[in-house]
């Protein structure tokens, strides 16, 4: 395997990777099969998905770890749920770090917004844990 051959692997397998956990994450909502296959398709062949693989950045493949997150957090699999959405961040501070001082700041700029959306998702998750516990409790 060449570098060149590693590099289109890599950029197939993450189609591959962010349509099979959109596909996962859906299916466990319970979501039909059809409906759930076209969701990842939606997502993987994503117009943002493709513009930003095609032009070699590195923060499409790392969106392939949020619906992987999701799927984890519905499974209630909170380890891989965590570091999945932990090592988004850390990946963005990663390459922000070998970037023009332009990227470097847009790097820290995405990272900070995704650190405040999965605080705000784990803020609805556990509403909805509540919720339902409250909801459990009641029925006894």
């Amino acid at each position: 395997f060449t570098f060149l051959g590693a590099w289109n692997a890599f950029l197939l397998l993450t189609y591959l990777g962010a349509g099979a956990a959109t596909f996962l994450w859906l299916r466990e909502l319970d979501v039909s099969r059809t409906a759930a296959l076209a969701g990842g398709l939606v997502f993987a062949l994503a117009p943002y998905r493709a513009a930003q693989l095609s032009a070699g950045h590195m923060l499409a493949p790392v969106s392939l770890l949020l619906p992987l997150a999701l799927w984890a957090l519905e499974r209630r699999l909170t380890v891989v749920a965590a570091l999945a959405l932990a090592s988004i961040p850390v990946r963005i501070f990663e390459l922000s770090e070998t970037a023009s001082p332009a990227e470097h700041a847009q790097g820290w700029a995405a990272a900070l917004v995704l650190i405040f959306f999965v605080l705000l998702l784990n803020v609805i998750a556990r509403g909805i844990y509540a919720r339902t516990r409250r909801r459990g409790r009641g029925a006894r």
